[in-house]
């Protein structure tokens, strides 16, 4: 667990539903009317994946605290110095651009890395916790 003191968690799903009422105002605007919550949901439907991900990587790292993933895990690549610096990054990389465990670990592979560092790297990401549905915030 990262040592200093802990940030106010975020709410991914509340900061995804901003983004996604973002995305419908600049959609209206570039169309001249509301195009509605159709906009919305192509927010999400393009978007939740890699965002997820994304954030995913920012609490591991330490950088931002998001209530969604567990409080263990944040900070843990920003304190762990168990990995090989340049493979994590090259990872971290491959993952953030949509690549899968499999792609990452054929790749590995076939460049001959140490694949007990990358299966512990892929583990320490855990891609398939960032799969979850989203869900639009109850507005206060």
């Amino acid at each position: 667990m990262y040592t200093s003191a802990m940030p106010k968690s975020l709410s991914l799903h509340k900061l995804a539903y901003q983004e996604a009422i973002r995305h419908k105002w600049l959609q209206s605007e570039q169309n001249g009317y509301d195009v509605g919550d159709q906009a919305v949901q192509e927010w999400y439907s393009l978007n939740w994946i890699l965002y997820t991900r994304y954030r995913r990587l920012e609490h591991l790292l330490g950088h931002c605290h998001w209530s969604e993933f567990e409080p263990q895990s944040f900070g843990v690549f920003a304190t762990s110095h168990n990995f090989d610096q340049a493979l994590l990054d090259r990872i971290l990389d491959r993952l953030c651009d949509g690549q899968e465990n499999l792609d990452v670990i054929n790749w590995a592979l076939e460049w001959n890395l140490d694949i007990d560092q990358v299966v512990r790297i892929l583990e320490s990401f855990d891609v398939n916790g960032t799969r979850f549905e989203p869900e639009t915030p109850q507005t206060d």
